[in-house]
């Protein structure tokens, strides 16, 4: 039985380079960006639909009925659109940021190739190797640091027995760092929850986009085993792109923009202009990556051989690979770096505490040789 036609993607309504990569990448509109897990189900679901000929208008509207309010409303904003003859990724970069840098752009791949299938099931093997890791992490950290809170609980519950087992005049022989009782209690719960709410504002303000990253990256690169975590992740994603863009027929300078702006680093994108400005004068995208002088050896040497056999797309998806399994051991170091730091600063609580007690404990029997 013959597979139904699957319908040609809308014939884009370009807008100008600079303004879609602007809109794709934009930070200013305000709104959490969607999930790495759901964003691989939403990619499979569109990969598979697509090679099932299924018109995407009607995957869309499909993939409106679920998710959270906001992913609803924006499927049916997008799926409107693409009904009234705009682009699909016009219709990502109109999102305000939901859509993360990697998946619009490689969206613009797909409907200029009309490989809008292979496109949506590559992002979608990427993303589920991205859930993998993150899970992988998280596993790796939340008994350190669900001993850090029990720790943090039994201080609190220690100096409320404090106070009621104290029951002379002045302050109890023995405390901890002079709190006691209700009143300490308090200011113990007053800091550990201001620590807290500066925390959490940070993993919120990062989460809705309101602080830029891109500054902080550029200088947490250049710190001696996490920069070469971070320079992993970025490459991962450079040479993801690279493989799906340059399987297209593409020309190089855009190529060049969508690859390196996928890396979502300053540490690389600060060289972007001056890369296009190689490409233009008939450089090649050897020369404009080699040019910057921050691209590893391993990078620049594949590059180089996928250029000279016309396999720069299965040169940089065989490296796209490696990269991700360095990511992946790079992020089960930094769960066993956290647990190891959070192991520390209970083991530093615990330490303060017997020390205090102990010198409070000293001090009272050196007072009571002296009546």
């Amino acid at each position: 039985m013959n597979r139904p036609q699957q319908p040609s993607p809308p014939a884009p309504n370009r807008l100008p380079e600079g303004q879609r990569v602007k809109l794709s990448l934009s930070g200013l509109a305000l709104g959490s960006r969607i999930s790495a897990r759901r964003l691989a189900q939403f990619c499979h679901n569109l990969g598979n639909s697509l090679h099932a000929g299924v018109d995407i208008r009607r995957i869309l509207e499909t993939e409106a009925e679920s998710g959270t309010s906001r992913h609803r409303r924006l499927l049916k904003k997008i799926r409107d659109q693409v009904g009234e003859g705009s682009s699909l990724t016009e219709s990502f970069a109109q999102t305000g940021g939901y859509f993360p840098p990697l998946a619009c752009a490689m969206v613009e791949v797909g409907e200029n190739t009309g490989r809008m299938e292979r496109i949506f099931r590559r992002l979608a093997a990427y993303y589920d190797n991205v859930v993998k890791t993150q899970r992988d992490f998280i596993a790796g950290i939340a008994w350190p640091v669900f001993e850090l809170l029990l720790a943090i609980v039994v201080i609190g519950v220690f100096i409320l027995i404090l106070g009621m087992v104290w029951s002379g005049e002045g302050d109890p022989p023995i405390t901890f760092l002079g709190l006691y009782g209700v009143e300490g209690f308090i200011k113990y719960a007053l800091v550990v929850g201001s620590l807290l709410t500066i925390l959490i504002g940070l993993a919120i303000a990062i989460r809705y986009r309101v602080l830029k990253l891109e500054p902080i990256l550029r200088i947490l690169i250049l710190i001696p085993g996490l920069g070469k975590g971070l320079r992993t992740i970025a490459l991962s994603r450079l040479c993801w792109s690279l493989a799906m863009a340059s399987d297209s027929e593409m020309n190089p300078r855009r190529i060049l923009t969508l690859a390196v702006h996928t890396t979502q680093n300053g540490y690389y994108t600060q060289h972007l202009a001056a890369m296009q400005g190689a490409v233009q004068d008939g450089r090649t995208l050897l020369n404009a990556f080699q040019d910057t002088g921050c691209y590893p050896r391993e990078f620049l040497d594949v590059l180089s051989v996928g250029e000279r056999a016309g396999t720069v797309s299965e040169s940089m998806e065989t490296l796209a690979v490696q990269y991700d399994e360095k990511m992946q051991h790079y992020f089960k170091a930094l769960s066993v770096a956290g647990g190891f730091l959070v192991f520390l600063i209970v083991g530093g609580l615990l330490v303060v505490t017997i020390l205090t007690m102990a010198m409070q404990y000293i001090n009272m029997l050196n007072n009571a040789g002296n009546i």
